[in-house]
C-alpha cells in the first residue's frame, strides 16, 4: 500500500495528505458527540501508527520539500479543546508527530462557549430537534441558549464546570514544545454566511492574538467549518506568505499557500479505510480533471 501512495504522489501529483481532528476521548463529551464520531483514545492511536507506517510526518515547513521520497502527512487538530493538551498531546510527542493546533481566541481560558456546541448538548436530550438545530447559524446562538434552558441544560455551567476548552497556558506549552499553533477565526462563523470584510477581521484579529500569545512570527490559519464561498479576494488580504486551510478532503489547490485537508471524524471507519477512499476518489477526480480546487 505504501508504494501505490507514493507512485500517486509521484505520478499523480497528490498533495501531502493533511488529516485533521477535533477531539480524542474516551469521555462522553456531550458538546461534539452531537456533531460527528469522537474517536477514541485507542482508535486514535492505531490511526497515528497506520499513518506512520505508510507516510512521513512533516512539518508545515516541510511542505514544499518533504524530507522523504515516501509521501508525507500533516496532522493538525481544530477549536483548541481541553483534550489536545491532555489527551492528544502526550500521544504525538511518544510517537514523533508534529502537528498544528488551530485555536479560537474568544474561546480560550473558557471565556465562550461555540453555538454549535451548545447545539449538541440539545440533541443529547431532543435528537428530534436534529434538522433544526444543525441549520442553524452563529446568529443563532442566542436563540440556542434560550432552547438549551427550555430543555433544562445551562451551557454556561457546562462551560464552567466541563472545561471545553484549553487555557493560555496550555497553548504556550503546546508551542513551548514545538508545536505550530495556528488561527481559526475568532468564534468560528461559517464563512460562507458573513460579508467578505467580517471574514477579512475575524482572520487577521485571530493571527494577531496568536502572535502575540505563542512563539508563532507568521501563524497559519484554518477555515472554521469550510473554506467554501470565500472568494479569491479574500486571499489578497491575508499577511504575505500566510498558510491557510481548508477541508475539501485529499485535493489540489491552485492558490499558492492554501490547502485542503481530510476529516477523520465523519464516520467510525479505520484511517485505513478514510485514507484508502480518499486516494481513491483523488484517482478518480484525477482522470475526470476535478483533482483541482477551483473558487
Amino acid at each position: 500500500m505504501r508504494q501505490i501512495f507514493s507512485a500517486i504522489h509521484r505520478y499523480g501529483g497528490a498533495p501531502t495528505l493533511h488529516v485533521f481532528y477535533h477531539i480524542v476521548t474516551d469521555d462522553t463529551a456531550p458538546h461534539v458527540r452531537g456533531l460527528y464520531p469522537v474517536r477514541s483514545i485507542r482508535q486514535f492511536r492505531e490511526d497515528m501508527d497506520w499513518l506512520l507506517r505508510h507516510f512521513i510526518p512533516v512539518t508545515l515547513d516541510e511542505l514544499a520539500a518533504p524530507p522523504s521520497a515516501r509521501p508525507g502527512f500533516h496532522v493538525s487538530f481544530d477549536d483548541g479543546l481541553r483534550q489536545c493538551y491532555e489527551t492528544i498531546t502526550p500521544i504525538l510527542l511518544e510517537k514523533g508527530i508534529p502537528a498544528t493546533f488551530f485555536v479560537n481566541p474568544d474561546f480560550v481560558d473558557n471565556r465562550a462557549f461555540m453555538y454549535r456546541y451548545t447545539a449538541s448538548l440539545i440533541l443529547q436530550q431532543r435528537p428530534d430537534l436534529r434538522r433544526e438545530l444543525l441549520q442553524m447559524t452563529i446568529h443563532d446562538d442566542d436563540t440556542l441558549v434560550q432552547m438549551a434552558h427550555q430543555n433544562g441544560i445551562d451551557p454556561e455551567t457546562f462551560l464552567h464546570e466541563y472545561q471545553p476548552y484549553m487555557t493560555r497556558a496550555q497553548i504556550q506549552e503546546l508551542s513551548n514544545y514545538g508545536f505550530t499553533i495556528g488561527a481559526h477565526s475568532m468564534n468560528h462563523p461559517m464563512y460562507a454566511q458573513i460579508p467578505e470584510p467580517e471574514q477579512v477581521q475575524q482572520t487577521l484579529d485571530s493571527l494577531a492574538w496568536v502572535r502575540a500569545h505563542t512563539q508563532e512570527t507568521n501563524p497559519p490559519f484554518a477555515f472554521p467549518f469550510t473554506d467554501f464561498g470565500v472568494k479569491k479576494t479574500f486571499f489578497a488580504q491575508l499577511p504575505p506568505n500566510t498558510l491557510s486551510f481548508g477541508c475539501a478532503g485529499l485535493k489540489k489547490e491552485n492558490h499558492p499557500g492554501h490547502f485542503q485537508r481530510l476529516a477523520m471524524e465523519k464516520n467510525t471507519r479505520s484511517a485505513a479505510a478514510i485514507v484508502e477512499s480518499a486516494y481513491a476518489g483523488y484517482l478518480a477526480k484525477l482522470l475526470l480533471g476535478r483533482h483541482v480546487a477551483r473558487r
